[in-house]
């Protein structure tokens, strides 16, 4: 064990030892450590009745291979009764780890950096069934492969209201959704390569969308639709009312894309452009807002807005 582990180790045990308890949110780098030391904090009287747990780990890159990562420690699963909030970062999960997750009053979930075994990878089915989940968040790193949903499944998630989907280093695609989810109104988009096929067809399955947060640092797909999508803007009721571009960059395919809304979304209010700092300017302005139509903009009430804050992102 190294000094600096130590001296965690030795910081986190005097605490909890001094800590009368109930703990309610319990956060450490847990996986420098002997799974005995992590487990006997987690054992710790203090932290009965648990409500957030945060394991993660303080380096932020992922170690290679993904299956070098240790299983989350055991005496995480005792909170499972009491636990509102999880976030599970930095470990591997096997297939019976996973079988054995089971949080009947959890409202959020996070995974993050987490080594899937290959039985599991790639989420052929996704299922969500919870009464308290208000949203749901998936951002993966692949590791040489896309994102793939085969099938989305949402049985029963009365309050669900937001959708993050994030594939920064390959392509992300929805295949099928059992039926349409009226209540999410908020979708989140993060995809290497922008693509408005994909878009589309996440907002046939969500047909209540209000706000589309959008997040792409590749080159862009092919998005034209004029002819493609004829039949779509026809069916497709798009009730957006803000959309939020983070890494605009004016380039044909992002174009297209954001045409696309401006041209089709009857209720739009405010579009923004987040663009690079040396395209933060009147003329860069003035030329996209010719090229991306606004004059005939299907809703005459949208504002258009270009930023180059930084901090603008996609919600978490």
């Amino acid at each position: 064990m190294s000094h600096g582990s130590y001296l965690l180790d030795a910081t986190i045990s005097r605490v909890l030892a001094a800590h009368q308890g109930p703990g309610r949110h319990f956060c450490a780098p847990v996986y420098h450590l002997p799974v005995d030391r992590a487990d006997a904090w987690l054992r710790s009287p203090a932290l009965d009745n648990l409500h957030e747990l945060e394991l993660c780990c303080y380096r932020f890159f992922l170690p290679s291979p993904p299956q070098t990562l240790q299983p989350p420690p055991a005496a995480a699963l005792r909170f499972s009764d009491t636990l509102c909030v999880a976030t599970i970062g930095d470990c591997h999960l096997t297939d019976s780890t996973i079988q054995a997750l089971h949080f009947p009053k959890l409202q959020k979930l996070a995974l993050k950096r987490v080594g899937i075994s290959e039985s599991s990878f790639g989420f052929g089915h996704l299922r969500i069934n919870s009464i308290n989940l208000t949203g749901i968040c998936v951002k993966a790193y692949s590791h040489g492969r896309g994102l793939n949903f085969g099938e989305l499944i949402i049985e029963n998630a009365p309050f669900l209201g937001s959708l993050i989907l994030s594939d920064r280093l390959h392509g992300l695609h929805v295949d099928s959704l059992t039926t349409a989810v009226h209540t999410i109104k908020i979708l989140a988009v993060d995809m290497h390569a922008l693509s408005l096929d994909v878009v589309l067809d996440l907002m046939r399955c969500f047909p209540c969308l209000e706000k589309l947060y959008i997040q792409s640092t590749g080159p862009g797909k092919t998005n034209s639709w004029c002819r493609k999508h004829r039949d779509l803007i026809r069916s497709l009721d798009i009730r957006l009312k803000t959309i939020v571009w983070r890494h605009y960059r004016g380039i044909k395919s992002h174009v297209d894309f954001a045409t696309f809304f401006i041209l089709n979304a009857g209720v739009l209010e405010l579009m923004t452009f987040e663009v690079n700092s040396e395209d933060y300017n009147e003329e860069f302005f003035a030329q996209h807002r010719k090229m991306l139509q606004v004059d005939n903009r299907a809703s005459r009430g949208a504002r258009f807005r270009f930023t180059s804050d930084c901090t603008l992102s996609l919600p978490s």
